[in-house]
Parts: C-alpha cells; sequence; structure tokens
C-alpha cells in the first residue's frame, strides 16, 4: 500500500511540476520582434477573464507611455494625447482593427474596445 502511496504521489508531483518554455517572436523577415506578448490561455481561463477598467496608454514626448500595454479581452482603452503635435491611433491586429482620427494636443481619443 505505501508503495502505491509513493508512486501517486511522486505522479502528481511530475504532473503539478512547471516547465520551462522559451518562444522567439518574428517579423516576416525572420528577425525578432522586441516586446512581443505571447499569451497562453485555456478555454477555462478565457470564460473568466473579465475587462480591465481605467485603462489608458498616454502620448506624450513623441512616444506613447507604456510603449507595450496588454490588456484582457473587452478592455477599453483611452488613447490622451499630451503632446504638442498630433497622433493617430491605430491598430491593424484583425480581432481589434481600429483607426482614430488625428488627435489635437490634449484631445483624448474615445475608448477603443479590445
Amino acid at each position: 500500500m505505501w508503495r502505491w502511496l509513493v508512486v501517486g504521489l511522486w505522479l502528481a508531483a511530475t504532473l503539478a511540476s512547471a516547465a520551462e518554455l522559451r518562444v522567439t517572436v518574428r517579423d516576416a523577415r525572420g528577425q525578432p520582434l522586441p516586446e512581443a506578448v505571447v499569451m497562453l490561455e485555456s478555454p477555462q481561463a478565457a470564460r473568466a477573464v473579465t475587462p480591465l477598467t481605467g485603462v489608458e496608454m498616454v502620448q506624450r514626448d513623441k512616444t506613447f507611455n507604456p510603449q507595450v500595454l496588454v490588456v484582457t479581452r473587452g478592455t477599453a482603452v483611452s488613447f490622451p494625447n499630451q503632446d504638442t503635435v498630433r497622433h493617430h491611433v491605430y491598430s491593424l491586429s484583425p480581432p481589434a482593427a481600429t483607426q482614430s482620427a488625428p488627435l489635437m494636443a490634449t484631445q483624448i481619443a474615445p475608448p477603443d474596445q479590445w
């Protein structure tokens, strides 16, 4: 009986242990894409996701801050322009294709839902 208990505990520990996964995202030319985000999600986890609130990507000093923004599905993201130049906000991603009109300084694009 003890032997089966030890085998069962060993099997449970083996199945529950973490493994390392290394992913490199490359562009069409085979070059690594810096700051790419890869997310692995089970169907159960996807059903449990809820949108975030109060999320924004600020445009300041001719850059976006933060440069990379990861949000859950359904999250509305605001893009306040704190620059003195116009900015365009757009996404070419098929699930979230969008484009704003050019934003003047201090304008805020209406939140886009991702």
